[in-house]
């Protein structure tokens, strides 16, 4: 990515509410969005950059599973688990959503756990989550995904 479109990748991830524009204008750099993206999460950047970040990157992945571009759904899964742990209860619950939509994205492409490292990682990441301050509506999510997890196992 050149220098502007990495500048204006910076500017839509710090913003308080992401647009339909700024989707749009983040999937024209498809991969190289991705990689940018989860890159910056590795580095754990604000929270607001977390939550937008998360966000950004489930939709890239959403989009690549649909044109085949490439599986990027198990790289969300793994770098959203990594912020179970994190001191703002938004990036938790934003966290969780990216976790179990992650999750159940790869189970509709036909692909089980095994995608994301096997059943007891998922079960791993999902109890560290509930075991953890959050939403209810996040708390309801994981604990059903839990629940078919424990059933396929």
């Amino acid at each position: 990515m050149n220098a502007k479109q990495i500048i204006a990748i910076e500017k839509i991830v710090k913003r308080a509410q992401l647009t339909h524009q700024d989707f749009r204008e983040v999937e024209m750099f498809r991969n190289e969005a991705f990689d940018y993206l989860y890159a910056l999460l590795l580095k754990a950047p604000d929270p607001r950059a977390i939550v937008n970040s998360l966000k950004l990157l489930i939709h890239l992945a959403r989009q690549a599973a649909q044109d085949s571009s490439g599986p990027r759904l198990p790289e969300v899964f793994d770098v959203a688990s990594r912020f179970v742990g994190h001191s703002e209860l938004d990036v938790r619950s934003t966290a969780a959503r990216m976790v179990v939509f992650g999750y159940h994205m790869i189970v509709g492409l036909g692909k089980g756990p095994d995608a994301v490292g096997g059943a007891a990682r998922v079960q791993e990441v999902v109890r560290s989550f509930l075991g953890s301050e959050l939403r209810p509506v996040e708390r309801g999510l994981l604990e059903k995904l839990l629940g078919n997890i424990e059933a396929q196992v």
